[in-house]
C-alpha cells in the first residue's frame, strides 16, 4: 500500500533547495509557494512544515497548523509535485496526516 511509503521529514538544510523547488509557477494559482510557508511557518508557532518522501523520494510539501490548545489541526499547505501526482501520494499523504494527528490523541 502506498501510505507504508509516505513519510514526513523536518526541512532542513539537506532538503531545503529541494523542497523550495517542488513548487512549479502553474501552483501558485493554488497554492502559496513553499518559501512563503516557510517564511510563515518561521512566524507562526503552530506551523508544522514537513517534506513529504515516498520511501526516499521528496514528492511534495505539507504544513499543518498544529493547535494543541485548541485541540485542532488542520490542513494549511499542500502540494505534490506535478511530476509525481496521480500516482497516490496525495491520498495517502493525507492518510498519514490523520493518522499521525490521532497518534497525539490532542485533537478534537
Amino acid at each position: 500500500m502506498i501510505k507504508e511509503t509516505i513519510t514526513f521529514k523536518n526541512i532542513t538544510e539537506d532538503n531545503f533547495d529541494d523542497v523550495l523547488a517542488l513548487t512549479q509557477e502553474e501552483d501558485k494559482q493554488f497554492v502559496a509557494s513553499n518559501v512563503y510557508s516557510l517564511a510563515q511557518a518561521w512566524l507562526y508557532p503552530n506551523a508544522r512544515p514537513y517534506a513529504i518522501y515516498a520511501l526516499d523520494k521528496l514528492v511534495g510539501f505539507v504544513m499543518l497548523d498544529w493547535d494543541e490548545e485548541e485541540r485542532e489541526c488542520g490542513l494549511w499547505r499542500f502540494l505534490i509535485h506535478k511530476k509525481e501526482r496521480n500516482k497516490g501520494y496525495g491520498r495517502a499523504t493525507l492518510l498519514k496526516v490523520i493518522e499521525m494527528a490521532k497518534e497525539f490523541n490532542k485533537f478534537d
